[in-house]
C-alpha cells in the first residue's frame, strides 16, 4: 500500500502538496495537481485511516467494553450497535472482559490513552462505551 510519502516522490512533489490535493485545500498548480491524480489513479491509493484521523483529531471507530459475549444478553446489544455503526460508516471494535472488572478498567484505560484522554469511558475523538 503506497503511502503519502511515496505518491509525493512518484509525482515529484512535497507530501504538503500531496495532502492539499487530498483535502481540496490551499493552493496548488494545475500541473502538480494533475501529477499526483495520476499517481493516485494509476496506484489506487487510498489514504490511511489511522492517519486520517490523526490529522483531523476525529475517529470514526466506536469502540466497545463488554463483559462476556457469550451472554446472549450482550452478544444483541453488540448485534444492534454494529447494524447502527454499519447504517452510518463507523467501524465497530469491541473487548470482551470475561466479567473481570481488571480487564475492564484496562479497557477503557487503553481506549482512553489511544484517544489521548487516559481513565476516561468516553474518549474525545471516539465513543468508548462500557456495558454493565
Amino acid at each position: 500500500m503506497l503511502t503519502i510519502k511515496e505518491v509525493a516522490e512518484l509525482a515529484g512533489v512535497s507530501k504538503s502538496t500531496v495532502s492539499r490535493v487530498l483535502n481540496n485545500n490551499g493552493y496548488v498548480s494545475n500541473e502538480a495537481r494533475q501529477k499526483i491524480e495520476k499517481v493516485i489513479k494509476e496506484h489506487q491509493y487510498k489514504p490511511s485511516a489511522a492517519a486520517v484521523s490523526l490529522s483531523k483529531q476525529e475517529s470514526s471507530i466506536i469502540g466497545v467494553v463488554i463483559p462476556e459475549i457469550d451472554n446472549p444478553f450482550f452478544a444483541e446489544v453488540l448485534k444492534g450497535i454494529t447494524e447502527m455503526a454499519d447504517e452510518n460508516g463507523f467501524s465497530l471494535i469491541f473487548c470482551d472482559t470475561q466479567n473481570s472488572g481488571e480487564k475492564e478498567l484496562k479497557a477503557l484505560g487503553d481506549a482512553g490513552a489511544a484517544a489521548g484522554q487516559r481513565g476516561h469511558h468516553y474518549a474525545r475523538h471516539g465513543i468508548w462505551a462500557g456495558i454493565h
